[in-house]
């Protein structure tokens, strides 16, 4: 096994690739009760057109089979539903689908090492049966149209439809009414099938546990399996740019006040992922500055009733998508804009503090040394940067080393014509 140590945490934590090419990460946390698992498939939302080893045709798929595969993974040969396997180890466990991944977990105190081979066991037994997949569309479509009623919902969703053309970035997570009905059995073993190979999936587990012994439980589960020859997907990502698709867009609802998101659109596909992070612990500084609830703009625009108490801003940065999103409710659309417009178009001639950054530094440096005392903080943290290929300690060494004069990299991001914009207003507007 690899050790993967940090001089400043002194933390460490073991990474090995076995034989079918499953990655398995090891933490072990002492004196910590509870121990988590979380197996991961590098399959998600964004993963609608591939093609694979031996098949030169672009194959393309719905969108949301990511999502239903989540679901019926769970779904087990002899009528067995995994969640009450676990409920009887004593062990909490849910799933999640990403635009990148999809991850199984699992978190208990109790029968580590059973329900260690439970998750591997059920995420490796495809079973999908015509008529339960049917089934399970209702419950889905069910998710889709309950999301229809909600106004964050819709402007989040828009705002995405309204930057992205091609991007399947665009589509939900979780699909359309119309492209759930497009999923068929055949269409999820294709797709298990190309993806769900260990040589496609990692494993992390963090906890007070015997590492020799958790690597050799896992090995001897794994090796009694026969899995088919890995496909090697190759995913189709469209061309791109960091122009909009649109410029503007709404929707009307059953809502009393607008609600507005407004979104800076990104391409950072010739960035290494090292660069990326760089990026974002800028990128994230500035805005603290400018529109933190904490800055002296986001209480000024709070007085004089431009935003509520409902605004915020996130981002996403990758290889294959970024943006940036600022929104939230609005009683004067037209003001609400033009402040939050105009706002982010003047954060190159911003005057950023010099000593705010050195404290922003601080202050996320602590951040993801806290992490660290939690076994489910760190499992998602491995997990979120095993998808890049990369270890945990990587932004905190970047934290080190990046500088204030570098916020000057972000102005060059900062265009017109990046910048897209989505209302849901009240039907009688």
């Amino acid at each position: 096994m690899k050790r993967v140590y940090n001089n400043l945490l002194q933390e460490e934590y073991f990474k090995e690739v076995l034989d079918n090419g499953l990655t398995v990460v090891l933490c072990k946390r002492p004196s910590i009760k509870n121990a988590t698992a979380m197996l991961t498939v590098k399959y998600g939302s964004l993963h609608q057109e591939f093609k694979y080893d031996g098949c030169d045709d672009i194959i393309k798929t719905p969108a949301g089979v990511a999502h239903f595969l989540e679901h019926k993974m769970f779904e087990m040969p002899n009528d067995v539903d995994a969640c009450d396997l676990f409920a009887e180890l004593g062990a909490d466990v849910n799933a999640y689908t990403t635009y990148e991944c999809t991850s199984y977990y699992f978190s208990t105190v109790t029968n580590f090492n059973e329900s260690l081979e439970l998750l591997l066991d059920f995420v490796q037994t495809p079973y999908f049966i015509e008529e339960s997949v049917e089934g399970e569309k209702k419950i889905i479509e069910q998710e889709i149209l309950s999301s229809y009623d909600k106004p964050g919902s819709m402007a989040y969703v828009g705002i995405l439809k309204t930057m992205f053309e091609n991007n399947k970035v665009r589509d939900d997570i979780g699909g359309t009414v119309e492209s759930l009905n497009q999923i068929n059995s055949n269409t999820l073993n294709l797709c298990y099938n190309t993806f769900y190979h260990p040589a496609n999936m990692y494993l992390v587990v963090v906890g007070d546990i015997d590492v020799d012994a958790t690597i050799a439980l896992i090995k001897a589960n794994q090796s009694a399996k026969d899995f088919l020859p890995y496909l090697n997907p190759q995913v189709i990502m469209q061309p791109d740019t960091d122009i909009v698709y649109k410029k503007y867009d709404s929707y009307k609802m059953d809502v009393n006040v607008a609600n507005v998101n407004i979104g800076l659109k990104l391409d950072l596909s010739n960035q290494s992922i090292y660069d990326i992070l760089r990026l974002s612990i800028l990128l994230d500084f500035a805005l603290e500055e400018i529109f933190d609830y904490s800055s002296s703009t986001y209480q000024k625009w709070l007085r004089e009733r431009i935003i509520d108490t409902s605004f915020s801003y996130n981002f996403s940065l990758g290889k294959y998508y970024s943006y940036v999103l600022l929104g939230g409710r609005a009683y004067d659309v037209d003001e609400f804009i033009r402040t939050i417009k105009n706002a982010i178009l003047n954060i190159p001639s911003f005057e950023f503090s010099k000593d705010h950054y050195t404290t922003y530094i601080r202050s996320y440096k602590s951040y993801l040394i806290r992490k660290f005392n939690s076994v489910d903080s760190i499992a998602n943290y491995i997990n979120d940067t095993e998808i890049d290929d990369i270890d945990i300690f990587t932004k905190l060494d970047i934290l080190e080393k990046v500088k204030y004069e570098e916020l000057e990299e972000i102005f060059k991001f900062i265009k017109e014509d990046s910048l897209a914009i989505y209302v849901v207003e009240p039907k009688n507007v």
